[in-house]
C-alpha cells in the first residue's frame, strides 16, 4: 500500500510539465491522511510532514503564477487540508500532534 502511495507522488512529479502536479500532491496528501486516520502503520507522521513541506515549496514556487485557476484551487484545497490537520491536533487524536 505504501508503495502505491509513493508511486503516486512520482507520477505527480512527472506531471509538473502539465502544471497539475501541485493539485496531485494535495490529493495524495489527502489519501495519506485517510490511511493515517485509519491507523495504517505504514503511513507515518514523517511522511505526512514531508509531503506538507513539499506542497508548501511547490506553492511558493508557483507564487508568480498565483492567478492561474489550477494554482488557486490547489492552494484552497491545501489550506482546507491543513485546517483538517489542525482540528485533529486540537481533538483527542494525539497521533496527529506528531505531524509538523
Amino acid at each position: 500500500m505504501l508503495e502505491c502511495l509513493q508511486r503516486s507522488l512520482k507520477i505527480a512529479t512527472a506531471c509538473k510539465v502539465a502544471g497539475m502536479h501541485t493539485s496531485l500532491f494535495v490529493e495524495a496528501l489527502d489519501t495519506y491522511l485517510l490511511h493515517f486516520a485509519h491507523r495504517c502503520t505504514a503511513v507515518t507522521p514523517q511522511y505526512i510532514s514531508s509531503l506538507l513541506q513539499l506542497i508548501e515549496q511547490q506553492l511558493a514556487e508557483e507564487g508568480d503564477a498565483a492567478g492561474k485557476e489550477a494554482t488557486l484551487k490547489a492552494r484552497a484545497h491545501f489550506e482546507a487540508t491543513k485546517a483538517y490537520i489542525a482540528s485533529k491536533k486540537l481533538g483527542d487524536d494525539t497521533r496527529f500532534a506528531e505531524i509538523e
